[in-house]
């Protein structure tokens, strides 16, 4: 296909053959990443802890590329994507959407409360471990 073709079926949404090899068809649509397990929304200013991430990394045996994070902004602008388990973190838009969220002190390495590591814990028991 022409980038032209291609361009075209994707936008249309058509159902198109995927090749196993990308790299023998370069004009060829390429396929969906795969979207994540765990999906992290960050508010403004809020960057979570590499010893958070490792955490959720470890407690659900997750391979970092399933585990994302997006800033609120990005997360906006691309749809509100939704992921098995959706965590927002100082977010400042409608909360209905997400599994579980916390407002944290914007300091250099914010920590969660006792309280809110249980109601975490408890999400993720409820939204990931149970399927």
């Amino acid at each position: 296909m022409t980038p032209t073709q291609s361009q075209l079926w994707q936008f249309l949404g058509l159902e198109h053959w995927h090749c196993a090899h990308p790299e023998r068809l370069p004009l060829a649509p390429m396929p969906k990443a795969a979207p994540a397990e765990v999906l992290i929304i960050l508010g403004p200013a809020t960057n979570p802890s590499s010893h958070f991430i490792t955490d959720l990394l470890v407690a659900l045996s997750l391979e970092a590329s399933q585990l994302q994070s997006l800033s609120q902004a990005d997360w906006l602008a691309a749809d509100k994507p939704t992921a098995r388990v959706l965590l927002g973190l100082n977010v400042t838009c409608e909360l209905d959407a997400f599994h579980w969220q916390a407002n944290l002190p914007l300091a250099a390495s914010p920590a969660l409360t006792a309280s809110q590591k249980r109601a975490l814990w408890s999400c993720l028991c409820r939204c990931y471990l149970e399927h």
